[in-house]
């Protein structure tokens, strides 16, 4: 079942990557955000993704991966699923524990209801 969890999440993850599209004003704007608050975030390697822009793309993906796994699986499965990810650790660390991301995607609607 645990396995079926994380399959969920990887799901969900890539479904949102489709807001690029859709929502690219927005993303632009809260991605913006992230670079003035992390303007020595990670990239590559298991900490952040593929460029530093991505890593500022994934601080909304991932955060909205969390919301929509806290809806289906709940909060403490969800974060168990996250904090045990071996790839983009400083930006799951991020969306767990530091309630700023949170207030960033909620102000440019990034918001799972």
């Amino acid at each position: 079942m645990g396995d079926d969890h994380g399959l969920l999440a990887m799901l969900v993850h890539e479904q949102f990557h489709w807001l690029e599209e859709d929502r690219s004003e927005a993303i632009d704007a809260a991605m913006a955000e992230f670079g003035t608050m992390f303007p020595d975030a990670p990239s590559g390697g298991p900490q952040g993704a593929r460029d530093q822009s991505s890593t500022y793309l994934h601080l909304v993906v991932c955060d909205l991966e969390y919301q929509a796994m806290t809806l289906l699986v709940g909060r403490e499965r969800a974060r168990e699923i996250m904090s045990g990810q071996t790839h983009y650790m400083w930006i799951y660390d991020q969306v767990l524990n530091n309630p700023a991301i949170r207030q960033v995607n909620e102000r440019h609607g990034f918001v799972v209801d």
